[in-house]
């Protein structure tokens, strides 16, 4: 629920900007009990005059109601003169003469116009804006308001030339939104199948990508709860199941679309939401599936920080409806408060995260001091109301090491807003690698091998020996394809296997053709030659053993060398096996050892 209560005095109601600014007063009354909710019903006669009432409902109550989801100002990333963020346009509420904004205006006239009077949830107008408490209150239920309502109704706003065009070309798909956020190839498939034509394709872009909508983050809560969602673009209705797959196809077939994207409509670059929609529906298709707890505060307020709202507290209020906002440690529950500075609710904000990672990972998404826009705010607190440049440690997902089975859990302490972090010396490096991707060339394995000299005294966790580590360290723990995998998959023989071919490969790349023909006989005899004069013992009997494994295909390969793969892209369809497909997808981030 979009204001921009923050640029006036809290404590003097009366200078509230308010959904609409009132030339008439319409009285609210209070709320009959704490558990009701004002909906709006259109009048349906055709006069000129947009006619509306508000009556209470139970929110528990059997009375069935639609919910609006929209944006307070213009629809697309080209509307930002005042006639779209100002209230000029005048309905009767109740009797009463109130003024709106352009866009709710064209939306009520749209909705009158297709038949869909109410009952019907706006906050703007359900929500006595100029109430701070009951304010407060309503904004704290507005997850389950959307919950409950039998549909949630997407405005994009007035259609424009491409409008038709992309609503009838996006009526082609066959798939439904489930279909496609779970199998990418399908909806490849799919695209290929629809066939579009330039122009369709530049009419699809513009539906979804130039409406600020998808920028908006009060519609992330809207969309996921919503049981059913329509969209509607001035006189079109498109599905949910039709946006979803025109996002989809807009994303995985990029090559298509940059040109467009980029040539087309400038104010379309300004758009972030494309991706942060999809993400909205990727939660909203998990939430279906699962009645399962909701995911912590702190991770949903990061995951869509890049979206907009004009008041910075929303940042924390808008995602409360699908998050978990309790956190027994702090023995403290998250609720929406008006009345709250915005720097105090930041620094709630900061404990929630500090205490929701198993680490000081939250410290990451400080970002740049010199950016911040909210003054006063300690060096360990985010500004939410900036977007963050960097990427934040716990958003690197695959960050495997042989020892993780370790943990730390860090001591806080808060003092007077001032963290508190006594550091211990808990470890040193004492030897460090490229990532094993890094094995394109002779010198990535002289590298690789050296990094694995037994000088120092290694510590691997978990009992591991140093194969193992390694073989672990491969593939991050991780064995994908799993269902091709039988009880009897020999893991140990794939590794070697693996890892010898992977030699082979950075040898052929490297075009040491001597040097290739040395590995191939006598892996142990190559050695000395990569630069590595010590005695691997344990490596040197994992190569061997790696090449028993492959002596039908490495006596194919000492007759023709060109025959060995020069890349690990094409070595994949050499080795095709669950191993050699979990090494393929997590093959980077890697940490092998600590002493």
């Amino acid at each position: 629920m979009d204001s921009k209560i923050d640029e006036f005095d809290t404590k003097d109601l009366t200078a509230l900007p308010a959904a609409f600014s009132l030339k008439k007063v319409l009285n609210y009354s209070p709320l009959t009990d704490p558990e009701y909710i004002r909906v709006l019903r259109i009048s349906p006669d055709h006069s000129d005059e947009i006619v509306v009432s508000l009556e209470e409902i139970a929110l528990s109550g059997n009375i069935p109601y639609e919910c609006l989801s929209y944006t307070w100002d213009g629809p697309t990333f080209g509307d930002t003169g005042e006639e779209w963020t100002s209230d000029r346009k005048h309905i009767v509420c109740n009797g009463s003469i109130i003024f709106i904004r352009q866009n709710l205006y064209d939306c009520l006239v749209e909705l009158r116009k297709v038949g869909i009077v109410g009952p019907i949830w706006i906050d703007a107008l359900c929500i006595n804006q100029n109430d701070i408490n009951e304010r407060n209150k309503q904004v704290g239920m507005m997850g389950r308001i959307y919950k409950n309502a039998t549909r949630v109704i997407v405005w994009l706003g007035r259609e424009d030339e491409h409008t038709e065009l992309a609503v009838s070309s996006l009526k082609r798909i066959r798939l439904t939104a489930a279909e496609c956020l779970r199998d990418e190839s399908i909806v490849r498939r799919e695209y290929a199948r629809c066939n579009f034509t330039k122009r369709e394709r530049i009419a699809i872009l513009h539906f979804i990508k130039n409406r600020r909508w998808c920028n908006r983050l009060w519609t992330v809560q809207e969309t996921v709860l919503a049981r059913d969602l329509v969209f509607i673009c001035g006189s079109n209705i498109a599905s949910a199941d039709m946006v979803c797959c025109g996002s989809l196809f807009a994303d995985y077939n990029r090559e298509d679309f940059f040109d467009i994207w980029i040539t087309n409509s400038p104010s379309m670059q300004n758009s972030t939401g494309l991706r942060s929609f999809l993400e909205v529906l990727k939660v909203r298709d998990l939430n279906q599936q699962s009645e399962g707890s909701p995911p912590p505060f702190a991770n949903v307020v990061h995951a869509f920080r890049d979206l907009q709202t004009s008041d910075p507290r929303d940042k924390i209020y808008a995602v409360l409806g699908i998050s978990d906002c309790h956190h027994d440690e702090l023995s403290s529950t998250m609720t929406a408060n008006y009345d709250v500075l915005v720097q105090d609710l930041y620094i709630d904000a900061a404990r929630y995260a500090l205490h929701t990672y198993s680490h000081i990972e939250a410290l990451s998404k400080v970002g740049e001091p010199s950016k911040q826009k909210i003054n006063d705010l300690p060096s360990w607190v985010p500004d939410l109301s900036v977007s963050l440049t960097t990427l934040g440690l716990e958003e690197e997902k695959d960050r495997f090491a042989t020892d993780g089975s370790q943990n730390s859990l860090p001591i806080l302490e808060i003092m007077d807003k001032v963290l508190v972090l006594n550091g211990h010396e808990w470890d040193r490096v004492v030897a460090r690698s490229g990532t094993i991707g890094d094995l394109g060339d002779v010198s990535g394995i002289a590298q690789l091998l050296k990094t694995f000299k037994s000088d120092h005294d290694m510590y691997f966790g978990s009992m591991d020996t140093r194969e193992v580590a390694v073989r672990r360290l491969l593939i991050t723990d991780r064995l994908i394809d799993v269902a091709h995998a039988s009880d009897s998959y020999n893991m140990e023989a794939a590794f070697e296997r693996l890892f010898f071919a992977l030699l082979a490969f950075a040898l052929k790349a490297s075009e040491e053709t001597t040097l290739l023909r040395l590995f191939l006989e006598d892996p142990k005899a190559a050695f000395k030659r990569f630069g590595v004069p010590d005695s691997y013992d344990w490596l040197s009997e994992i190569l061997v053993r790696g090449k028993e494994n492959w002596e039908f295909q490495k006596d194919n390969w000492m007759k023709n060398l060109e025959t060995i793969p020069s890349n690990f892209a094409k070595a994949l369809d050499i080795i095709d096996d669950p191993y050699a497909l979990s090494w393929a997808r997590y093959y980077s981030n890697r940490r092998y050892f600590r002493k």
